[in-house]
Formats: C-alpha cells, structure tokens, sequence
C-alpha cells in the first residue's frame, strides 16, 4: 500500500474503498482528535503506532506530538502527557524510529530566519519521556531536510 494513502485516508473521517486497500475496514471511523494540517513534521512507525512531531502548523513551527493507534483507530495528543525536557519548535527534522519503543530526531529547523539545530533528541514511548542525547564526541554539522532512517543488526 502506498503510505500516502494511508496518510489521507488517517485525516479523514471515514475511509472508503480504494482509497485505504483494506488498512482500515470500509466505513471505520476514526477517531480522536486529528493533527491540524501540517508540512516538514516527522514521522514514524512503531508497531501499531503512527507517531509525528512538529513541523509548521498554519506557517508556525511546532513541537507537539500526536500518536495513532491502528488497532483501536484513535488519533491522541500526547504532547500535554510527555515528560522531560522538550525539544525546541522546528520542522524538517530527522525522525526515525529507534529500538525498544523509541524514536530519534536530529535537528531541524525552528523559527523562520533561524539556523539550522544539531541536537538530538530521544522520545521513549513507554514512559512518554524526552530526553536529549548526549554523545561522545562532537554532534554532526547543523542540518534540515535531510534522510534519517533506524536500522537494527
């Protein structure tokens, strides 16, 4: 199935034949409360979970983060629920997910006319919790707009 679909047929009310390919059964509803429209947000998938973050809202960057859960159809807000530091407002930002439940994100940029960021940052979904990584070494140059992909060996 083509993501976009699947991405479509999650901000709709209803899906209908043809558009979802069997993902969501004919006429589920889903339910909850739907991210506003958005551009430049991450976005990643953990079993059973559809997980974004940020990006501009309406031309404003955002940290907030929004999860589905595909076995009971329901978008949720978890922003207000998240412990820890949070990282700042941004968009075009790696987003993959990691192990264990969790996801990265390096990056990014926040509001228009500022520098890119090169922070990284981990969201344990099981506890909800930011935190931000602090690796040996010196981070990566900062950067936007660029691939970010989680491999396990």
């Amino acid at each position: 199935m083509r993501p976009i679909l699947v991405l479509i047929c999650l901000f709709l009310d209803t899906c209908h034949a043809g558009k979802n390919r069997g993902w969501l059964p004919e006429g589920q509803v889903v339910r909850g409360t739907r991210p506003q429209p958005r551009t430049g947000y991450g976005a990643a998938i953990i079993p059973d979970l559809f997980v974004i973050f940020g990006g501009n809202v309406q031309g404003t960057p955002a940290n907030d983060v929004h999860v589905f859960n595909s076995k009971v159809r329901t978008w949720s807000d978890v922003t207000g629920a998240l412990s820890g530091w949070r990282p700042s407002v941004r968009s075009k930002m790696g987003f993959a997910k990691g192990f264990r439940n969790k996801i990265y994100m390096f990056g990014g940029i926040g509001m228009a006319g500022t520098a890119p960021m090169k922070d990284l940052w981990e969201l344990d979904l099981t506890s909800l919790a930011w935190s931000e990584v602090i690796a040996n070494g010196p981070n990566p140059s900062a950067r936007h707009s660029m691939g970010f992909v989680g491999v396990s060996h």
